[in-house]
């Protein structure tokens, strides 16, 4: 990844929907076209990294009650 400023370039995010992955083919496309570069960007967020957890599972309520099956 350089730090060329004259050289065009086309930052895409891609997220894996289809509309991302149409977005870098147009990009991987334009770029030929322009003799240019293309950078796709991938991004995520770890919830455990921001205070959110899955919900709390009370075992003592997944248990089978006497008279339930």
């Amino acid at each position: 990844m350089g730090t060329d400023a004259s050289e065009p370039r086309a930052v895409v995010g891609v997220d894996g929907s289809r509309s991302s992955y149409e977005a870098l083919r147009w990009a991987v496309r334009y770029a030929g076209r322009v003799g240019g570069a293309v950078e796709a960007v991938a991004e995520w967020e770890l919830p455990g990294l921001y205070g959110w957890s899955g919900p709390a599972v009370d075992r003592a309520s997944t248990r089978t009650r006497p008279g339930r099956s």
